[in-house]
């Protein structure tokens, strides 16, 4: 046991060991694990020689998703900020029609933004000052027809039909992602476009 505390106190002693210095620096002797050496006993690492060069490289930093014992208890990094990006690229009518049948799951939404009274080219530039291109768009009957795409930041492609009834002033908003989209940012976008133009 007498070796071990030794081995403690000389060579495991953590001020020592990064300051290069003996434990007596650091800790006082009342407070160490044995009063005083005894006399059979030998040093365990030498007094003379420091433990640590001065000219070692200095540690890696820390992750900042992992506490310093490497647990995964510490929030997760934020995941990247999404927007709309203002060149989406072309989507023809036919392009269009094309993705839209391929992409088999879609979100589906009932939007109340007022009524919206001013017309498709007043929707189709305030969705464009928001990065939301109109491939198609006109009124039919009782209702504004628009088939608008996007992208985002992140390479996501949208594609989405927004029908607004003039009647009742409810939009059927229905949401189509290629890539790693985010439906609900995109009827977000959607949404603020139509409110600003009740």
């Amino acid at each position: 046991c007498a070796v071990m505390d030794r081995l403690v106190d000389e060579a495991f002693n953590t001020l020592a060991v990064v300051y290069g210095e003996t434990p007596d620096q650091f800790v006082d002797r009342a407070h160490r694990a044995r009063d005083k050496p005894d006399a059979d006993d030998e040093p365990l690492v030498s007094n003379d020689a420091p433990l640590v060069s001065n000219d070692a490289p200095p540690a890696a930093p820390v992750e900042d998703s992992f506490d310093l014992l490497g647990s995964e208890d510490v929030a997760p990094p934020a995941p990247p900020s999404r927007s709309l990006v203002e060149s989406a690229g072309s989507v023809t009518g036919d392009l269009f029609q094309a993705k839209w049948a391929a992409i088999s799951d879609q979100d589906e939404r009932t939007l109340r933004v007022g009524p919206v009274t001013q017309g498709a080219d007043l929707v189709d530039a305030m969705l464009a000052s928001l990065n939301v291109h109109t491939m198609a768009s006109g009124e039919v009957g009782q209702e504004l027809k628009f088939f608008v795409y996007a992208r985002d930041s992140l390479g996501a492609l949208y594609l989405a039909q927004a029908v607004i009834s003039t009647a009742d002033s409810s939009t059927q908003l229905t949401v189509k992602t290629e890539g790693a989209g985010d439906a609900s940012f995109f009827a977000g976008v959607v949404e603020e476009g139509l409110r600003a133009c009740s």
